[in-house]
């Protein structure tokens, strides 16, 4: 890891703003089906809740461990009741006995069926899992895609083992369609991505830590995130400054307002002031490489 302006870089990427103050996700329901993957940890997490007066007709989560995907159903061809989904319809509906979706989980692809064209705006609290690919198998998956700066398909699975024989599906007009290694990624989107082989790939930017979130408190004053770069090309992460949390980093060299990821790990130690730091839940953003973060930091 290359670091310039480290004394800068601590400033921004310790600029964190409490998850009250703008967590939220919109997601853009089209008629018909929509594969969308659900980013943050909603704070109201039953589905009856959750799309209260929208035009929701039907909502499926799949299980990954139940069975081993070879070939793509299309939604409408999907049984209301299956071991590989959950699903979830509206009290009104003749068949909401047969719901078995009780609770929507933060990182999860969902398949919305919606009657009309609507949005819905989730707030929440952002989360952060590594992507678990299931071998000899689709997966059905979404990304932390930088909006502003895309990558391809091909430059996001570059030098990725498991996915070499690029396979993915994504859903238009109800149907679910091959899209081209030279197409653009979508934010929000969930695709059907064939896997070879298990694999632990995170795209062009792989970070990791212990636990849900970054935890700090009086008596665990740091935590270490590891991170480094997948792939051929070089990556370079930048950070969003927000407010609120007193730390820097253990060991600063020369001063670095950006980071240029090496392709094994590196770590980073966050580092609570003396003067302390109130208890809360904090998040800052890591962008680069195509790709797009946005971290959980709880104080205790």
């Amino acid at each position: 890891m290359t670091l310039r302006n480290w004394g800068n870089f601590l400033g921004v990427f310790l600029g964190l703003a409490s998850w009250s103050e703008a967590a939220e996700q919109t997601l853009e329901l089209t008629p018909g089906w929509n594969s969308i993957y659900l980013e943050l940890k909603p704070e109201h997490s039953d589905p009856e809740v959750l799309f209260a007066g929208k035009p929701v007709e039907m909502v499926s989560l799949w299980l990954p461990d139940k069975a081993k995907v070879d070939s793509l159903v299309d939604p409408e061809a999907l049984p209301e009741r299956s071991p590989q989904w959950r699903t979830w319809q509206p009290a009104s509906s003749p068949s909401a006995f047969l719901n078995n979706l009780r609770a929507i989980p933060a990182r999860t692809p969902l398949l919305i069926k919606v009657t009309s064209a609507c949005q819905v705006t989730v707030s929440g609290e952002p989360a952060f899992a590594r992507t678990k690919w299931t071998g000899t198998s689709f997966n059905l998956v979404g990304f932390d895609i930088d909006s502003t700066a895309p990558p391809t398909f091909a430059r996001f699975f570059d030098d990725s083992r498991a996915h070499e024989d690029l396979k993915v599906f994504r859903l238009i007009a109800n149907r679910w369609q091959k899209v081209a290694p030279t197409d653009l990624m979508k934010r929000g989107v969930a695709y059907w991505v064939w896997s070879k082989e298990g694999s632990d790939f995170q795209g062009p930017v792989d970070i990791t830590w212990v636990g849900e979130s970054l935890s700090l408190s009086s008596q665990k004053q740091s935590a270490t995130v590891r991170l480094r770069r997948n792939g051929s090309l070089p990556v370079t992460l930048t950070v969003e400054m927000g407010s609120g949390l007193a730390a820097t980093f253990v060991g600063s060299g020369s001063q670095s307002s950006s980071l240029d990821l090496a392709d094994s790990y590196q770590p980073l130690t966050l580092q609570l002031g003396e003067e302390g730091q109130s208890a809360g839940n904090y998040s800052f953003v890591l962008q680069g490489g195509g790709m797009q973060f946005r971290l959980p930091v709880s104080i205790y």
